[in-house]
């Protein structure tokens, strides 16, 4: 029940009634807004966690792949040699940087769906491929 409305000279209670049902709907609408945005976000979170579980899963076959390069070669290859050699990325990934020498490799890998972008880097004394963490971020 809403609290009896007072009569103000020159306002009608008619008024008064479309006022606060106008004022009601806004709220009421704005909430819905809010509740929408924090769901939008909540699942933007979530598609961004599960691009790092894979994109940490694809650093370490990169990891393992580096190793037997070198041990072949004497040194790390660049993402497109591993490429010559049949590694792939899954469909949502490209590789976007790398580099690589005698002692270390770097691998910039993207993730198309939620935009994530994650950096890695390796080394010669890198014996488990979770001593280095990926560092990620996503674009400007």
């Amino acid at each position: 029940a809403l609290a009896p409305v007072q009569t103000i000279p020159g306002r009608s209670l008619a008024r008064k009634r479309l006022e606060r049902r106008v004022l009601t709907v806004s709220l009421g609408a704005l909430s819905i807004w809010a509740l929408v945005l924090v769901g939008i976000n909540i699942s933007a979170s979530t598609q961004q966690a599960e691009a790092r579980v894979s994109i940490d899963k694809s650093f370490s076959r990169v990891h393992q792949k580096q190793r037997e390069y070198r041990s072949q070669t004497g040194q790390f290859a660049a993402w497109p040699e591993l490429a010559k050699r049949g590694e792939r990325l899954p469909t949502a990934q490209s590789a976007i940087k790398w580099n690589a020498d005698q002692s270390h490799w770097f691998l910039s890998i993207r993730d198309r769906d939620s935009g994530l972008i994650c950096d890695r880097t390796g080394e010669i004394f890198d014996e488990e491929w979770s001593e280095r963490v990926s560092v990620c971020r996503l674009p400007k």
